[in-house]
């Protein structure tokens, strides 16, 4: 089996470290920002708790 090339090992490290540490990545963030905006939006409060749902979710 072939080894794993030394620099995508470093990111995946890199990678593991900042979520553990709670750190998000930028898309998620994004899309958090995103859930937010739509849960700002919305009319519909089941549709509201349901964005919350999500948006707890992410963050976690």
């Amino acid at each position: 089996m072939a080894q794993p090339i030394p620099r995508i090992m470093a990111n995946v490290e890199q990678h593991e470290e900042s979520t553990r540490s709670g750190a998000r990545l930028p898309d998620m963030a994004r899309f958090v920002e995103f859930l937010q905006a739509g849960k700002a939006e919305t009319e519909n409060p089941k549709h509201a708790a349901m964005i919350a749902v999500l948006i707890e979710h992410s963050v976690a």
